[in-house]
């Protein structure tokens, strides 16, 4: 269910909840004789829910402004271990979490510039991650972590009436575990309390040129990077920053668009993420390549 208040010409209310009932089995072995199965069950009633207000600080003019805020909670059972069925082990605590954003909007009612800066924090509790114990990829709820930051992008068309654009972006995340023990390979207890979580950067930015007109050649240029990541959770190790460069042109007919893009030019291939089926085992960036692609309007 959502909903959607109008108190005044300037100020909006919005906000919408939803019951969530899940009943989980599960059970393992007991398929081979003497063998005995491990049964578990669990049922559990929530709610989420998310509140919003938006203001907007203008009334006609070159420029409009507006402020909002949200509040969102948020519920999820939790995650099955489908890799290793002889790691499973009872069923996990649902998920949880509370989230707030606040900030601005501003542009110009000509279109030439728009401005948008936020400040976030998420409160997230029993998230689901995985560890070696024994040799085998069990999962556990991972106490409590905290997500907060700061993001600001913008957008600019440097001369009027011109199909250029300048796109920029900055994101400072601090993503950490506040209350988490993790159990090491021999049995030894570790406390990562303010400890980042693995893979997560702390500087987060981007830039695009785009020149595309309605018809005729146009051509585009975007980057991307982040900063140093701990490779770990104990954050012992760090990855490199890094970035990528993406480079692309198109011809514009009538309603057809001929747009060819060669990808990852500098051929990056950092660490995307962790993989959940074993234990230091990475995804990686896609390598370099090209694509080409015939875009139709109707």
């Amino acid at each position: 269910m959502h909903e959607q208040l109008d108190v005044t010409d300037r100020f909006r209310l919005a906000g919408g909840v939803r019951a969530d009932f899940t009943r989980e089995q599960s059970r393992v072995g007991g398929d081979k004789p003497g063998e005995q199965a491990v049964e578990d069950a669990a049922t559990h009633a929530a709610a989420s829910y998310r509140a919003a207000a938006t203001y907007r600080m203008t009334a006609g003019g070159p420029i409009v402004a507006n402020l909002y805020g949200s509040f969102n909670h948020a519920f999820k059972p939790a995650a099955v271990n489908f890799g290793e069925p002889e790691a499973q082990g009872p069923i996990l605590e649902p998920e949880t979490a509370d989230a707030g954003e606040g900030g601005v909007k501003i542009a110009t009612t000509d279109g030439r510039l728009a401005l948008q800066t936020s400040v976030f924090q998420m409160n997230f509790k029993n998230l689901v991650v995985s560890q070696v114990v024994q040799g085998l990829v069990v999962y556990t709820n991972a106490g409590a972590e905290r997500f907060r930051g700061v993001e600001l992008d913008g957008e600019v068309t440097p001369v009027p009436g011109s199909p250029l654009r300048v796109k920029l972006g900055y994101a400072y995340h601090n993503p950490i575990f506040t209350r988490f023990t993790m159990t090491d390979d021999d049995g030894t207890q570790i406390v990562l309390d303010g400890n980042r979580l693995e893979l997560a950067p702390k500087h987060l930015w981007n830039a695009e040129v785009d020149y595309l007109p309605s018809s005729g050649l146009g051509v585009f240029a975007a980057m991307r990077g982040a900063g140093a990541r701990p490779v770990n959770r104990r954050n012992s190790a760090f990855t490199d920053p890094y970035a990528v460069v993406d480079l692309g042109a198109s011809y514009a007919v009538g309603r057809y668009r001929l747009v060819g893009r060669v990808l990852n030019v500098g051929d990056s291939r950092y660490i995307v993420a962790e993989s959940e089926l074993a234990d230091a085992q990475v995804y990686l960036n896609p390598p370099r390549r090209g694509t080409i692609e015939l875009h139709v309007t109707f």
